[in-house]
């Protein structure tokens, strides 16, 4: 949230009517120009010098009723100077990674490493911008392990990523398990906003629980599911259970079978969830156009007097 202290125009529109005043000024010029003063040569003589004054000072009505005119326009426009708040619609969140670490995900890709490495340096970008939000980590193989619970401290959550290795559990996929215990940590949280991002390269196979089951679980709690499929280029497996928790959570599936690909999900995953989105609230401001209308009204006043006695043309 921040404060924000300036001066801007309730409606600009009205600042389109300067250049017909500017117009309108030129075309007088141009007529008056043109005009072949006839001037009777013995009243001139004899109101010479007070001529000499008029003269010299002709333009003055004409001047204020042109600065009256212009101060209307801005009037009209309606300059106002506020103080306003400008927030943000999601202004925490909290998030767990939920990152298969299966022997396959040791299996090497198209960039020459392995896909939990790729995996592994993505995530930790990623979760260098969340910065406005809590982060967790969960990891599973036939059974899950939670590697750091959420926490704000990003430079300790990206050493815990960066540490990820396959092997720590026995060899299996229990995306189930692994979901129920993200949503362990998300189950007690007060954020409007509460996701776990899915990350796997094969189908389930092990654990207590089916993933649809912790999907429609996690549904009843408010708790949005996006699911990420790392493949390689020939690799073909069923991803229609994997399609389903994304459906049943209103979350969003993606198929990467690249490290372009992969990243772009995890940005479309950010822009989907956790973009700002600007809202403004003015909590005071002060309208000066009543002020210009008055000035205008006086500048408007001193032309009709003046032009009535001081330059008053005789006849």
């Amino acid at each position: 949230m921040s404060i924000i202290n300036k001066v801007e125009l309730a409606d600009d529109n009205w600042l389109f009517l300067l250049i017909f005043v500017f117009l309108l000024v030129l075309i007088g010029k141009l007529l008056r120009e043109r005009r072949i003063p006839i001037v009777n040569s013995t009243r001139a003589l004899a109101q010479s010098a007070h001529s000499t004054f008029r003269l010299r000072l002709r333009f003055v009505p004409q001047l204020l009723l042109l600065v009256a005119i212009m101060l209307t326009v801005i009037a009209l426009a309606d300059p106002r100077h506020g103080v306003a708040r400008r927030t943000t619609a999601i202004e925490g969140y909290d998030l767990v990674m939920l990152v298969d670490v299966s022997s396959s995900m040791e299996l090497v890709n198209t960039d020459g490493i392995t896909k939990l490495q790729t995996t592994k340096q993505i995530i930790r970008e990623f979760v260098r911008k969340q910065d406005r939000g809590r982060v967790g980590v969960v990891v599973f193989q036939s059974t899950s392990l939670l590697l750091s619970p959420l926490s704000y401290d990003l430079i300790g959550i990206d050493r815990q990523i960066d540490r990820i290795e396959s092997g720590w559990l026995e060899d299996g996929t229990a995306i189930g398990d692994g979901i129920i215990e993200s949503l362990s940590l998300l189950v007690e949280s007060n954020s409007k906003s509460r996701v776990v991002i899915l990350l796997t390269d094969g189908e389930n196979n092990e654990g207590l629980i089916s993933p649809v089951e912790a999907a429609q679980l996690s549904r009843s709690l408010g708790i949005r599911i996006y699911v990420i499929a790392v493949t390689l280029p020939n690799q073909i497996f069923d991803t229609r259970e994997l399609e389903m928790i994304s459906d049943i959570t209103d979350g969003e599936f993606f198929d990467a079978s690249t490290s372009v690909e992969l990243a772009a999900a995890y940005q479309s995953i950010a822009e989907l969830e956790f973009s700002e989105i600007a809202t403004r609230e003015f909590l005071s401001s002060r309208s000066y156009a009543p002020a210009l209308a008055l000035v205008a009204s006086i500048f408007v006043g001193m032309t009709a007097v003046l032009s009535a006695t001081v330059f008053r043309r005789n006849v």
